[in-house]
């Protein structure tokens, strides 16, 4: 093995050269903390049974219709947020003389592109645009979204076909229970 000797103006850096490199991590860890803590993420309204994605956001008030699952009227959203590990999630929906709330919980996103989280609310029937607002938090940073909602009302032809097919249906009934007692009712 063969050593060789090193002369020490070699190992003598430059003025300078030692506070730019202590400054230059310095700087580094300030700017990541400072970009770790801030989160990014965007909610959309889901219609349509998931179907249709309605965007959220500054100045967009969208009108949303209410979807019946268990006799109960609801809206459903979706936030999506971008791998950032662990993660607190959280949501107000505030109406007119109600505030529904989901969360907070925690999970951990692993996925390398984004995560959703599904969320929905159970909702007061309302047959004109109901005005509402959606908070959704997430590691403390706080989106507000202003939408509207309303319920779906069948249209009149379709109130009609189906009174007509009711009517259909048990006069024909009457009608079998008719020819089987005979004209005086009896048997």
């Amino acid at each position: 093995m063969l050593i060789l000797p090193v002369q020490s103006r070699e190992l003598v850096k430059p003025r300078g050269t030692m506070k730019a490199s202590i400054l230059f991590p310095a700087f580094l860890l300030v700017s990541l903390s400072s970009f770790a803590s801030s989160v990014s993420f965007n909610t959309v309204a889901l219609q349509d049974n998931g179907f249709v994605s309605i965007p959220l956001g500054t100045g967009l008030n969208p009108l949303l219709i209410t979807a019946a699952r268990n006799g109960q009227q609801s809206l459903s959203f979706i936030t999506y947020v971008g791998p950032i590990g662990s993660v607190v999630f959280s949501s107000t929906l505030s109406l007119p003389g109600s505030q529904l709330s989901f969360g907070p919980f925690d999970f951990t996103c692993q996925n390398t592109n984004q995560c959703g989280v599904i969320f929905g609310f159970q909702v007061p029937p309302s047959f004109h645009a109901t005005a509402g607002l959606l908070s959704v938090t997430i590691n403390g940073v706080t989106n507000t979204y202003n939408l509207q909602y309303q319920t779906a009302v069948p249209e009149p032809t379709t109130l009609t076909l189906t009174g007509i097919g009711f009517f259909s249906i048990l006069s024909r009934r009457n009608r079998s229970l008719r020819s089987r007692t005979g004209p005086s009712g009896c048997v």
